[in-house]
């Protein structure tokens, strides 16, 4: 539940990043990648499909942190 909460959160400030942030970049859109990956395994993984879901989770979760260190390589090279 607590992994979901920060979900929310994460989501939540994007928005507001995208609404006042005035620059929308490409990276912005990955994030969607990274909640896809997030959701979508808790909400079919089983015991056959487990290892593959888990790899997706894995992998996938990295598309959430893009945003961010995009952003901050955006702001220390200005």
């Amino acid at each position: 539940m607590s992994v979901l909460i920060i979900a929310l959160v994460y989501i939540i400030l994007q928005i507001i990043n995208r609404h006042y942030g005035g620059v929308r970049n490409w990276w912005d859109w990955t994030y969607y990648l990274g909640l896809l990956a997030m959701f979508v395994p808790s909400l079919m993984a089983d015991e056959d499909s487990l290892q593959m879901y888990s790899f997706i989770t894995d992998y996938g979760v990295l598309f959430l942190f893009m945003p961010i260190v995009m952003n901050v390589i955006q702001l220390l090279k200005k």
